[in-house]
């Protein structure tokens, strides 16, 4: 069958908020949002091809196993799937389409078909599954009898190469390939982020407390960007060290990072129709598509600088839905073009003279303009504001005078936490926390 039934909606992102004030609201910016509706309504992931166009898999109303494709400005055509696409999906770089299923990965190529992939024995394919920079895909797999899970490797010709874990019941859920050919992935019930080196050697990253790892990306700075839920995004190096970079308690599951280090997830199905984003500053905000209740599954950054994301409506599949749930009957492929955003960058600030020294980026896309007022706030109340005008890609450097009340509270205590907020001409707002000081006294030569 072909569908060619696409929508075409500007929305507003409804909440930007620093990344250190996650409950501030703050206005909305306009990306042009274009979106799909497919027949597959209990979509459960997206991937994209090396032509650019995106794959999804599913299931259809009545249960029904489906794999589709879209092009970039469509049409979209859809198959019945050999297999049950309950976990991951990825699409090699020599163009097939990998899925897990029930006890089976799945491998199609759009000349020969479907063809069953042997596992090794015992187990059954988890979420995570990510293309291998070789060719075919990377894989996890758990037991239900006694025996560890383990990352393994498929080739197009069959091949398949197990590296055991070190526990039982890891639960991987993500999974990505880095550019130094590192796998990493993520261990929802291990409470970990792993790493299989390319001499096939496995460590492990515990995270502290009760945290549940999501998903990861990788992070074209180095290292990887994760989820873990209700503690926010996370970073890990080579080195194995880690550093939170995003909110906590936003919820965030899916996730991908674009050229520019801008962090995209998806939130928990319970607030629907929005997904989050963390701009290369910092300066977090959650962006409303336009279906409302739809709520997004999977997030990718796109080859050609776009965000695509799959969104379903809820029906009585959880998670996952299967071939005996009762499955909505339409769900929703989209992009969203990249839009600039002006972002404050700096997390702390000196005063001299009654004026701070403050940087503005225009982030997040590679043309148009950031126009408007860079203001400074503490309790909701202005202590300070400046112009700027840039172009994006590029950073300007402000000057803002402060208010006499705020330099005599500086002067009494030494430090004070404020709001960087960058108001847009056309209301768009980003703010993050930052931190006012006065300078050190200087010492007297002896």
């Amino acid at each position: 069958m072909k569908f060619n039934r696409k929508h075409v909606s500007w929305v507003f992102l409804l909440v930007l908020m620093a990344a250190a004030l996650p409950s501030s609201a703050a206005h909305a910016a306009a990306p042009e949002i274009v979106d799909f509706a497919v027949p597959t309504g209990g979509i459960t992931g997206i991937a994209q091809a090396p032509d650019g166009n995106i794959w999804y898999a599913g299931f259809a109303t009545g249960g029904a196993p489906q794999l589709g494709e879209i092009g970039p400005e469509g049409p979209i055509s859809e198959i019945e799937a050999l297999g049950t696409p309950y976990g991951g999906l990825a699409v090699g770089w020599e163009g097939d389409v990998w899925f897990g299923g029930r006890r089976s990965l799945t491998r199609f190529n759009p000349a020969s078909g479907f063809s069953k992939v042997s596992i090794p024995p015992g187990g059954y394919p988890e979420t995570a599954i990510a293309p291998a920079r070789g060719g075919g895909v990377w894989f996890a797999i758990s037991r239900e009898s006694p025996g560890p899970g383990a990352v393994v490797r498929a080739t197009a010709s069959g091949k398949v190469t197990e590296y055991v874990l070190p526990h039982r019941e890891a639960g991987l859920q993500g999974m990505v390939e880095t550019a130094d050919g590192s796998v990493w992935f993520v261990e929802s019930f291990g409470n970990a982020v792993g790493r299989l080196s390319p001499r096939g050697e496995i460590t492990e990253y515990p995270l502290p407390g009760e945290r549940r790892a999501e998903d990861v990306a990788a992070d074209p700075g180095g290292g990887v960007i994760f989820t873990e839920g209700v503690a926010g995004i996370g970073r890990i190096d080579s080195t194995g060290h880690r550093t939170q970079v995003g909110p906590t308690h936003t919820f965030a599951e899916k996730v991908t990072v674009t050229a520019d280090g801008t962090v995209w997830f998806t939130l928990e199905l319970a607030r629907h129709g929005r997904l989050g984003r963390l701009g290369p500053a910092g300066a977090f905000s959650e962006v409303q598509l336009p279906h409302l209740g739809a709520s997004p599954v999977d997030v990718l950054a796109g080859a050609e600088g776009n965000v695509w994301f799959a969104a379903r409506y809820p029906g009585n599949c959880g998670i996952r839905c299967n071939e005996n749930a009762e499955v909505p009957a339409e769900g929703i492929v989209g992009r969203i073009a990249p839009t600039p955003v002006a972002e404050p960058t700096d997390g702390t600030a000196t005063v001299r003279n009654g004026r701070a020294d403050l940087t503005v980026d225009c982030a997040g896309a590679s043309a148009g303009v950031c126009e408007g007022t860079l203001l400074l706030r503490r309790r909701g109340r202005a202590l300070g504001s400046a112009a700027y005008a840039l172009a994006a890609g590029h950073r300007s450097r402000l000057t803002v005078a402060v208010r006499p009340r705020l330099r005599r509270n500086l002067t009494r205590r030494g430090a004070l936490p404020v709001e960087a907020v960058a108001v847009e001409s056309d209301g768009t707002t980003s703010k993050r926390r930052l931190v006012l000081q006065r300078p050190l006294p200087r010492r007297r030569g002896g």
